[in-house]
């Protein structure tokens, strides 16, 4: 309990502290008057006055706060300061910087920390690495193979499988010469060359509007490398990682969750039985049963590795169990927050499709599976049957963003 405490008034305060600092600084780049610059609120511990400006340790330390002079006209004037120093006969333009000069303070600090991250870990890059081909794709169409590795398109060298990735975005339907490297063992690491045209998909975007997208039907093998960076490559590594960063509010995950659920109901599959696989699952698959009045509900604790390095031979399901037998021949729609590298949700539709499907340690049953996620990642090796939105981006959700709540 006292570390959880003490990690919330670190995190909190810290990026208050930095918020106030970014106000305080440019109020006094422009010399107004600041009477009291605070690290923390209520009674002041520690105080010192350095010129016209008290800095001060308060008892409460979450966050801090910044006095302005003169915020309003009818503001009095502290001692020692006049007219000149006061912040609402400043111009216009000089105020609004003042106010922005908080939420740019965060932003600088969350790119310094990922420039920290970058410099001390390194880059991971997803390497263009193929795991999966959908069947009549261009590219099934074009030989490729699961293993097979994608050295360069039209001549430009593809390093990572955003590259490829790119490449394919911005062919606009024009047929790609690929250069493909065999890694199945049937030509020992020969490049061939094919020609692949991407074929024009919709798809949702991050914030659920419809976009285009070209396609060639390949899923990554979500095989990655760690490049380590320069001090000057992190800060670029550092930017692109704060920028590609989501957060979803918990506003936009009920909007999320009712659009996904009208995705299902438009299909004309109506399930029985929501399977959530636990713990990401628990949330969205709550939401959705809500939305489609679904009261049959369960979780599916999967338990794969039994310790670092260390897999089981086949996958465990973990209590508390269901009993599921009345489900035989029912439809059961199993969800997850987000197939990222797509592992769990691959090896839960395997198991229910070869084993069928039981929560409670009895028979299987047969039943009719599909899967539904908030998010899809390009690496993912499984397709879900329904995705509100696709995005290469890192997500942080509502419920896993604030440390845990410890004893």
């Amino acid at each position: 309990m006292l570390i959880t405490i003490i990690a919330v008034v670190v995190v909190f305060g810290g990026l208050i502290f930095f918020h106030e600092l970014g106000h305080f600084s440019v109020a006094r780049l422009f010399n107004m008057g600041v009477s009291t610059f605070s690290l923390g609120f209520g009674p002041k511990i520690l105080k010192k006055k350095v010129g016209k400006t008290e800095y001060a340790l308060s008892l409460l330390p979450l966050g801090g706060y910044v006095a302005l002079v003169g915020e309003t006209d009818e503001a009095e004037l502290p001692e020692g300061f006049t007219k000149e120093d006061s912040f609402s006969l400043r111009p216009a333009w000089q105020r609004l910087l003042v106010v922005l000069a908080g939420p740019v303070a965060n932003m600088l600090l969350a790119l310094i920390l990922c420039w920290i991250m970058a410099f001390t870990w390194g880059e991971h890059v997803l390497l263009p690495s193929v795991g999966a081909v959908q069947q009549d794709s261009p590219a099934f169409k074009a030989g490729l193979k699961p293993g097979d590795q994608i050295v360069a398109i039209d001549g430009k060298e593809t390093k990572t499988w955003q590259d490829m990735s790119d490449a394919i975005a911005g062919s606009n339907g024009r047929t790609l010469s690929v250069d493909v490297m065999s890694q199945d063992g049937q030509g020992g690491g020969d490049v061939r060359k094919v020609e692949i045209t991407p074929v024009r998909s919709q798809r949702k975007t991050i914030f659920g509007e419809d976009e285009t997208a070209w396609l060639v039907g390949v899923r990554a093998s979500g095989a990655f490398a760690t490049n380590e960076l320069s001090a000057s490559e992190s800060i670029t590594s550092g930017w692109k990682q704060c920028w590609n960063m989501i957060v979803l509010t918990w506003e936009g995950f009920g909007d999320a969750s009712r659009e996904l659920t009208q995705q299902i109901i438009d299909s004309g599959w109506i399930p029985d039985l929501i399977v959530a696989i636990a713990r990401g699952g628990l949330i969205p698959a709550g939401a959705i049963a809500y939305a489609m009045d679904v009261k049959a509900i369960g979780t599916m604790n999967v338990e794969f590795y039994s310790g670092i390095g260390e897999t089981l031979t086949e996958p465990v399901l973990l209590p508390p169990l269901m009993d599921v037998s009345a489900m035989d021949g029912k439809r059961v729609l199993v969800v997850d927050d987000v197939a990222d590298s797509g592992k769990t949700l691959k090896m839960v539709m395997d198991l229910i499709d070869e084993h069928g499907l039981s929560l409670d340690g009895s028979a299987s049953i047969r039943v009719e599976a599909r899967s539904a996620v908030i998010y899809k990642k390009p690496v993912s090796i499984i397709e879900p049957d329904y995705v509100w939105a696709h995005t290469d981006k890192w997500i942080n959700f509502p419920w896993s963003t604030l440390p845990v709540i410890k004893p």
